[in-house]
């Protein structure tokens, strides 16, 4: 072959490149599987020529199943996989260099812890919060910036270690009490990190507190952001200073006179997800949850081959080429910093979101949290996007928050004044084994009711079996084949944004029934 042909074929075949255009998706809009079913990703190029596939739970863990297919262009080729076990699972398709990804659910809500939690991780935390209530408070504020709905200052409080807890806090103008937000940050130690969030306080009428886990102030670089870390030592881990500061934030704001009392929220994306679940469940004064895209979650996931969630401790142990002995001191303290723990422990409603595609916070692991978060809760499904779903909640909570707490600022405009579905599954029951009882949910938006959404029950824990005589309709009958306490849940779809935006809906409420 002479040169000059040699060069044609080459700048022939990367031209190729360039102009494919190669797409995968799942044969379902939801990407919604049960175990043992197969899922079908269909593959779509503009091109012809062989065509490498992967699948994995994630990008960090193990290839579930490789290989080369041959598609044709302008037609569609299938991929096709069942999976035996609750999960996630991405497949990216490769041809000529142009890549695409697809992501699909199996049985997500079974989803379970992979460990035991620590038998003292109660009293460790108890330590702790015992430690900081020590300290006084020691609140510093100085005011910023005002406008007319709004008032923001500095803050800083006392943490332990002599550390400070610093950040911004934002007061309506208007008469209180108020409700009260809290909001932990995402990743990083960048000035800006955490900044004010003024507009919460102005479009709902909340005292609206917003903070930094590091010891300067936030819009100040901290050369010490996140060490010491000792991930390896329970007593070491430099999240016991984000958790504290989040809990002498609660301290603070509960101390206000403009407080109401009661209606706290705390929200967070990414690692503040992760901080929100562990906070909500390690202080029972936050009443409710907005985790996005959570991070923190699920630290032991890859002893199992399994996703584990950001910081990826055990991922980055053997990149340093940690022992065994390393890996395993290291799973057993994180235990008492992976949010599936804090998660059992909150008792509130909550609102969650999930990418599909998300290789920093798998969804596998914020999941496995979700899962233990035994109370009404929203959670969004989004289907194409990774990290970068929490764009899909990070202003759309304000309707969720409006469903739970009274007394918020309306918006200016009856379209922006709605608020999320809240689903109510009953209250606990007591039956006997045989007896049949009546469950009836309610679904409810702004207190209307909403019926044109389908809905099913499930059982979720107990030691028979539990019929249901419609378990597709709102009101049904049940019976318990044995006694003992079970958990059922209700759970109801709302598919209507997916043609559109990729997006899917779970609303769900649980309640306890006691067979004698």
């Amino acid at each position: 072959m002479t040169k000059r042909l040699f060069c044609l074929l080459l700048t022939f075949v990367l031209s190729i490149g360039v102009q494919a255009q190669v797409t995968v998706s799942t044969d379902r809009p939801s990407a919604n599987y049960s175990v043992g079913e197969t899922i079908i990703f269909k593959v779509h190029s503009t091109i012809t020529g062989p065509l490498d596939y992967e699948i994995r739970y994630s990008d960090r863990s193990k290839v579930l199943e490789k290989g080369k297919i041959d598609v044709i262009a302008g037609q569609d080729a299938e991929i096709l996989i069942s999976v035996e076990n609750p999960c996630f699972i991405i497949c990216k398709v490769n041809i000529f260099g142009n890549e695409a990804i697809a992501g699909a659910s199996i049985d997500p809500f079974d989803l379970s812890p992979l460990e035991p939690e620590p038998v003292d991780f109660d009293a460790f935390w108890e330590g702790m919060k015992a430690q900081l209530a020590q300290i006084p408070i020691d609140p510093q504020l100085t005011f910023i910036f005002q406008t007319p709905a709004s008032k923001t200052y500095r803050i800083n409080l006392a943490n332990i270690d002599n550390r400070r807890v610093y950040g911004y806090i934002s007061i309506p103008t208007t008469a209180g009490p108020f409700a009260a937000v809290l909001q932990v940050p995402a990743y990083g130690s960048f000035p800006g990190n955490a900044i004010p969030i003024q507009y919460v306080a102005e479009n709902l009428g909340m005292i609206a507190m917003s903070i930094s886990i590091h010891n300067t102030e936030p819009d100040v670089q901290d050369p010490n952001a996140y060490q010491p870390d000792n991930p390896s030592v329970k007593e070491e881990n430099y999240y016991r200073y984000a958790l504290m500061a989040a809990v002498r934030s609660i301290d603070y704001i509960y101390s206000r006179p403009d407080f109401d009392g009661n209606q706290l929220a705390v929200f967070g994306i990414s690692q503040g997800g992760g901080l929100a679940i562990s906070t909500a469940g390690l202080d029972s004064r936050v009443k409710l949850l907005v985790d996005l895209v959570p991070a923190l979650c699920r630290h032991d996931g890859l002893r199992y081959a399994r996703p584990s969630g950001h910081p990826h401790y055990i991922a980055m142990s053997r990149l340093n080429l940690g022992t065994p002995e390393d890996e395993y001191a290291i799973t057993e303290a994180t235990k008492y910093y992976d949010a599936v723990n804090f998660a059992k422990r909150f008792q509130g409603p909550s609102l969650s979101v999930f990418g599909y595609l998300d290789g920093t916070c798998p969804p596998a692991t914020g999941f496995t949290a979700n899962n233990q978060l035994l109370n009404s809760k929203m959670i969004v499904h989004v289907r194409d996007k990774g990290h970068d779903a929490y764009f899909a909640g990070q202003y759309d909570w304000y309707r969720f928050v409006r469903g739970y707490f009274y007394g918020l600022k309306p918006y200016e405009t009856p379209q922006e004044n709605t608020a999320w579905y809240v689903l109510d599954a009953g209250s606990s029951q007591t039956t006997t084994v045989g007896e049949s009882i009546l469950l009836q949910a309610h679904l409810t938006n702004k207190s209307q009711p909403v019926t044109n959404l389908p809905i099913e029950w499930q059982k979720v824990l107990g030691p028979g079996g539990v019929h249901f005589d419609t378990p597709y309709a709102y009101q049904t009958n049940a019976s318990f084949s044995a006694p003992g306490s079970y958990l059922l849940r209700a759970v109801v779809k709302d598919e209507s944004p997916l043609t559109q935006k990729g997006i899917w809906y779970n609303v769900i409420d649980y309640l306890w029934i006691t067979v004698n």
